[in-house]
């Protein structure tokens, strides 16, 4: 809305009165509120997308949306990406920053951040993308789990010219535990460090509420697979149906998101 705000002072020596009223005129925007569970494509016509904000300190190269031949789903995608390869100024940071994210009434078992991510890093210069939490409307930021740079960052090999993801199997899902943010609202910031790397790019940007099954859970709610006994003392055997030789990945996690341990076998 449009204020108008009035400040004066009041001294009782002050020989000159006309000078003591100063009025302005003041237009408060409030933050876009996106209520969880969230989904943010970059599919849209405007970049950055309503409520987000792209911070480019050094007013040169700062994130934009890009078309990509693959995104982490398959066929073309838009993505959200910085250029480090074509970036010299080593050590310039980058952050695009979510809109509002009201976690107010996420009632669920676990809150997450989700969001597919992909770089071919440089042999000799690695970049680093973290993701930055906020809970106190952009006051302050806190460091999240999310922190990787050169290897550890990249979805690809290592490349000397311009990545742009051209199969699924370039992106990663990332995975961020917003449990204890319940009944918050918050913003989120991808932060970019150039170190003349290569392209980090950035596509489905979302908040998901998770349920945990509970012991007992009939087996037949989860098609071709079966898990038995059920419920159990801890020992489990679960039955997995395929049409054809594959490999089977599984992952147990407690109700943090914590990953306790994965597993991958052959299925025959």
């Amino acid at each position: 809305g449009n204020y108008t705000v009035k400040t004066w002072s009041s001294i009782y020596s002050d020989v000159n009165k006309l000078n003591d009223t100063s009025m302005n005129n003041l237009t408060v925007i409030l933050p876009v509120n996106l209520p969880a569970p969230v989904a943010e494509t970059f599919e849209g016509p405007i970049f950055p997308p309503n409520g987000w904000k792209v911070l480019d300190y050094d007013t040169s190269v700062k994130w934009q949306k890009t078309f990509c031949l693959s995104g982490a789903n398959g066929g073309n995608t838009h993505a959200a990406y910085i250029d480090h390869f074509n970036y010299g100024n080593i050590g310039a940071i980058d952050e695009m920053e979510t809109a509002q994210l009201d976690l107010s009434n996420a009632s669920a078992d676990s809150v997450f951040l989700t969001f597919d991510v992909a770089y071919a890093y440089s042999l000799n210069e690695m970049d680093t993308l973290s993701v930055l939490l906020s809970a106190d409307c952009t006051q302050s930021y806190q460091q999240t789990s999310f922190k990787k740079w050169g290897a550890g960052l990249a979805t690809a090999g290592a490349m000397t010219n311009v990545f742009s993801p051209t199969l699924p199997s370039q992106w990663r899902n990332e995975r961020i535990n917003l449990t204890a943010y319940q009944g918050q609202k918050l913003f989120v910031r991808f932060k970019g460090v150039n170190n003349h790397g290569n392209t980090v790019l950035v596509d489905n940007v979302n908040i998901q509420l998770k349920d945990a099954w509970p012991l007992g859970i009939p087996a037949d709610e989860v098609q071709y697979t079966a898990v038995y006994p059920n419920p159990s003392s801890g020992f489990y055997t679960l039955s997995l149906l395929a049409k054809e030789s594959d490999i089977a990945k599984f992952t147990v996690m407690n109700l943090s998101g914590q990953v306790i341990q994965s597993f991958e076998y052959p299925v025959r």
